[in-house]
C-alpha cells in the first residue's frame, strides 16, 4: 500500500522529526519493505514503502528538477508518460513510476494531474517556488488526511498517526457518530469522527503557499456523464465494456512481483480472475 506523512510549517525549523519518525512508524505496516525521509527548514515527509515497481531503486521521496514527492498508490500509465516526457527531453534515473510525477509536474504544472491514470496520494514540493501539492486521485481510491496548525499543516494516509501528533487536540464529532449508526456510513464525505480533521476530497488538490501562507483546494476532476439518443443494441454495449474491462485489467498487471486476485467465487472476482490469468505467463495465485 505505502504510506506518506508530513508536515507543512509557514515559520522554519518547527517541526519535531524525531516525532514524525515515531508516527511514520504507526504506518509500517502499510509499507515494510522501506523507507524514506526528506527534511528542510519548513517541511519535513516521510514515507513506508511496500516495493512493487523497481525494486531496487524506487524507493522515495524521489528529488529530481528540484521537486521532490512522495506519494501512495500507483500510476498504470507511467511508461506512457515516462516515454512523452523523454521525448520532450527530461531524464530519468530509476525505472519507478513514482519518478514520473515529480518530472511531469515540472514538465506540465498541475495540468499534468489530468494526464494521471490510477490510484494515488500525492505529496509534490516545490523547492523553487516553496509551494506544496497534496493531491488525491480522481474517485477517491487511496486515502489522504490532514489537520491545520497554526502555522501549517500536517497529513497522512491513515488517522492514526494524525490523531498522536502533539499537536492534535481529540475531539469527537458526534454527528460523523450519529450518521454511522444510522447509516453504516458518514452521508458527507467531509465528515470524519474527529473534529478538525478533514480530507483531501477526491478529484482534487490542496496548494499550500510558503512565501504566502496560504492554503487553498483546487479540483482537476469532475465524473461527467454523456448520454447517447441512439441505442446500438447490446452486442455493442456488451463489446465495449469488455474492451473497457479488459484495458482496465492489462493496466492493473504491471508490476515487478508476482500478482493475485482476490476470489471470492462471486461474478465478479471470477470474471477479473479469469481476464487476469489469460493474461500472466504463470499461474495466478487466489
Amino acid at each position: 500500500m505505502c504510506s506518506i506523512l508530513g508536515q507543512i510549517n509557514f515559520g522554519k525549523n518547527q517541526t519535531n522529526n524525531e516525532e514524525l519518525k515515531k508516527l511514520n512508524s504507526l504506518l509500517k505496516h502499510r509499507g515494510p519493505d522501506d523507507e524514506g525521509y526528506f527534511n528542510d527548514e519548513y517541511v519535513s515527509l516521510a514515507f513506508n514503502r511496500l516495493s512493487i515497481i523497481d525494486l531496487q531503486t524506487g524507493n522515495q521521496p524521489i528529488k529530481t528538477y528540484n521537486i521532490v514527492s512522495i506519494f501512495n498508490g500507483e500510476i498504470y500509465n507511467f511508461k506512457e508518460l515516462k516515454k512523452e516526457l523523454i521525448d520532450k527531453g527530461y531524464k530519468f534515473k530509476t525505472n519507478s513510476d513514482s519518478e514520473v510525477i515529480p518530472v511531469a509536474y515540472k514538465a506540465w504544472g498541475t495540468q499534468f494531474l489530468k494526464k494521471l491514470r490510477g490510484m494515488f496520494a500525492i505529496c509534490i514540493y516545490d523547492l523553487d517556488k516553496k509551494k506544496i501539492f497534496l493531491v488525491r486521485d480522481q474517485v477517491g481510491i487511496k486515502p489522504l488526511y490532514y489537520f491545520l496548525i497554526n502555522d501549517g499543516i500536517i497529513f497522512a494516509s491513515e488517522i492514526k498517526s494524525l490523531i498522536n501528533h502533539s499537536k492534535f487536540k481529540k475531539k469527537i464529532n458526534y454527528n460523523a457518530i450519529t450518521s454511522y449508526l444510522s447509516h453504516r456510513y458518514t452521508v458527507n464525505n467531509k465528515s470524519l469522527f474527529f473534529k478538525n480533521l478533514k480530507q483531501v476530497n477526491e478529484g482534487s488538490f490542496i496548494e499550500i503557499s510558503i512565501k504566502n501562507q496560504k492554503i487553498s483546494e483546487h479540483e482537476y476532476y469532475n465524473l461527467t456523464v454523456k448520454t447517447e439518443s441512439t441505442d446500438r443494441g447490446e452486442n455493442y454495449y456488451l463489446e465495449l465494456i469488455e474492451d473497457k474491462l479488459q484495458q482496465s485489467v492489462n493496466r492493473h498487471l504491471i508490476s515487478d512481483v508476482p500478482i493475485s486476485v482476490f476470489l471470492s467465487g462471486g461474478l465478479d472476482s471470477s470474471l477479473l480472475s479469469s481476464m487476469t490469468s489469460k493474461k500472466l505467463e504463470y499461474e495466478i495465485n487466489t
